[in-house]
């Protein structure tokens, strides 16, 4: 094939494939790469052949070496996809255990609040007990004030009818 045939004919499958694209619609973007990439081997296969049929590129060497890229990116996105949803079980599973343990604190939250609430009766028992001990202290010194006031009341006046009995008693006999 000379040169200007080989041309023609790329032209004539370049726009057959083409026309496949738009028929077949839109294709995903893994396979657009990997159609322009086998394009690219294709091309340079010929150019180091010096022009021929692409006798390279048919070898069966050459097609594994696209296909591991496939199944590399098949195996990425499956990996990516097996990841995203084991994450999402994992989330869905603390999301559970949370529950649980929530759950489980506010069940032992009330048995304490109904373990409390006969210690603050006690509680007020005693603050009152304590208010009312604090009451007869302070009457149980006032008290004792009076009794010391009134003793020494007593001793003063004791005192003084001694004295003043004394006194008298020698103004009488005088008289």
């Amino acid at each position: 094939m000379s040169e200007n045939e080989e041309t023609g004919w790329r032209l004539s499958v370049e726009t057959g494939q083409e026309e496949k694209e738009r028929a077949a619609g839109p294709l995903a973007e893994d396979e657009k790469q990997e159609e322009e990439l086998q394009q690219k081997v294709q091309a340079k296969a010929e150019d180091i052949a010096g022009g021929g049929e692409a006798s390279l590129v048919t070898k069966p060497e050459e097609v594994p070496i696209i296909e591991p890229t496939k199944q590399g990116r098949k195996v990425m996105k499956k990996s990516l996809k097996a990841r995203a949803a084991t994450k999402k079980k994992e989330s869905n599973n603390n999301l559970a255990t949370i529950s649980k343990q929530l759950e489980k604190q506010a069940n032992h939250l009330v048995r304490i609040e109904k373990l409390i609430q006969p210690l603050q009766k006690s509680f007020n028992k005693i603050d009152k007990q304590s208010n009312t001990i604090k009451q007869l202290y302070t009457i149980l010194t006032q008290l004792q004030r009076q009794m010391h006031h009134r003793q020494f009341q007593q001793q003063r006046q004791s005192t003084q009818k001694k004295r003043g009995g004394g006194k008298t008693g020698s103004i009488s006999s005088k008289k």
